[in-house]
């Protein structure tokens, strides 16, 4: 029998039958969020960093400190330390269900941008471990995301303006990546790029051309990481500029030859979307192909990182990819008989949840459990009452787990080890809260 307590152990949900989804449902015996889960925050709770079974957790602003830093924006209050005046980040971890705060200290490290000579402030939150020390971007700060390398926790990549750095925690120090003097006369040549644009859009009949001339370099974005961490995959369209300034392009970055290249490249009716690496350590893509007058057909690809030669795995919207990259979630169907499918590299698919009448996905988003055995969506009923549906891979099964009376979710629900990090907001209330919710066997 599955059964669902709090972290005191404390029986507090039993089985039902489900009519309608084949499922077991989970239901509350009183009305208080606590008998969902131990609440951990009376603010919504992110994961701001992950490296191996290390986890790192960090608040954001409820609904009333937001609505205190709008007040402060709207009357032009707002300016420098008056955020921390009303609310400030915690970092954080849980073991065994309690929540352990971390030792950390802020950095900053000085890195000049070759394409523009202009020196930047890179703020690094110094985050220790029993094993290692961990490198995250400053919560609430300018700093963009440090993308950690999967098989070194000592250095993470990061895009500053269109270009790509590396960070080196031990060494405290940014190092550009790839082309950069490329990128700077990409940078000065803007103004040919935007005349060819104007002349294509002009030669398309179009009389509004001055509205559709601006043009926005890509040089490097998006970065992912490959398995090995040998690789580094990104988005461009520094190669389309002038012939097809809306085409696009994913290329490969190599960490020991210090060298990249374009591997895949769409234009015309064709637009792709650079997702990620497969377990096979190929690039994760999808493709869209623009219809006249139908909807874009959409197909998860995967490219080899020299060839670039294509595979499609699937047709479909990605939604979710499990930690070891061997399964991906894809959302299928025309809205209202959507369904969510557990996808293999291979292609092979089955159905995971498919919309009904009275169940319909709700924030088309998923997540898989560390070891890929269990993944988590969220519904909504004709009303609007939410509920988690929780997949169990190996058994093929689905259980039904209603949200809070009165109570919505705030952003996506994620897995933390065994547990769900379930982050509510009460609009009637203007209140927030997070809640570690487990669900055993």
């Amino acid at each position: 029998m599955k059964r669902f307590f709090n972290k005191k152990g404390t029986f507090v949900i039993f089985l039902a039958a489900v009519a309608g989804i084949g499922s077991t449902t989970l239901w509350q015996q009183q009305a208080s969020t606590v008998s969902y889960g131990k609440s951990i925050a009376e603010q919504p709770v992110y994961i701001v960093a992950e490296s191996g079974s290390k986890i790192v957790l960090g608040t954001r602003p409820n609904l009333k400190q937001l609505q205190k830093l709008s007040g402060l924006l709207a009357n032009g209050k707002q300016q420098n330390g008056v955020n921390q005046s009303v609310y400030q980040p915690s970092l954080f971890t849980i073991k065994n269900g309690q929540k352990v705060n971390y030792n950390n200290s802020k950095e900053q490290v000085i890195y000049v941008d070759p394409a523009t000579a202009e020196k930047h402030n890179l703020d690094v939150r110094f985050i220790q471990t029993v094993a290692e020390t961990l490198y995250i971007a400053e919560p609430e700060s300018g700093t963009p995301v440090l993308h950690v390398n999967p098989v070194n926790a000592q250095e993470a990549v990061f895009e500053h303006n269109f270009g790509l750095f590396l960070f080196q925690g031990k060494e405290k120090k940014v190092t550009p990546m790839g082309d950069h003097a490329g990128r700077k006369a990409a940078f000065e040549n803007k103004h040919v790029y935007e005349e060819k644009m104007a002349e294509i859009v002009k030669g398309q009949g179009h009389i509004d051309e001055e509205q559709h001339e601006h043009v926005v370099i890509h040089w490097a974005t998006q970065p992912k990481w490959s398995p090995n961490g040998q690789q580094i995959a990104f988005f461009s369209n520094r190669d389309h500029l002038l012939a097809h300034p809306n085409g696009t392009s994913i290329w490969v970055y190599d960490i020991k030859t210090q060298s990249e290249k374009s591997v895949y490249s769409v234009s015309g009716n064709k637009a792709v979307r650079l997702l990620g690496w497969t377990a096979s350590n190929h690039i994760l893509a999808e493709e869209y192909t623009v219809k006249e007058n139908a909807a874009p057909e959409v197909a998860l690809i995967s490219l080899h990182p020299q060839t670039g030669s294509k595979r499609v795995i699937s047709d479909g919207l990605f939604v979710a990819q499990s930690d070891d990259r061997k399964d991906i979630v894809v959302s299928k169907g025309i809205p209202g008989e959507n369904a969510l499918y557990l996808v293999n590299e291979a292609g092979a698919a089955h159905v995971l949840f498919k919309e009904s009448a009275t169940q319909k996905l709700r924030s088309y988003q998923a997540d898989f459990s560390t070891d890929g055995k269990k993944i988590v969506t969220d519904i909504a009923d004709a009303r609007g009452k939410q509920s988690l549906v929780v997949y169990d891979v190996n058994k093929k099964k689905k259980d039904l787990l209603p949200l809070p009376s009165g109570q919505q979710l705030s952003q996506e629900v994620k897995w933390v080890g065994a547990d769900l990090l379930v982050s509510f907001e009460n609009l009637s209330t203007a209140t927030s809260e997070t809640l570690l919710m487990s669900v055993d066997e």
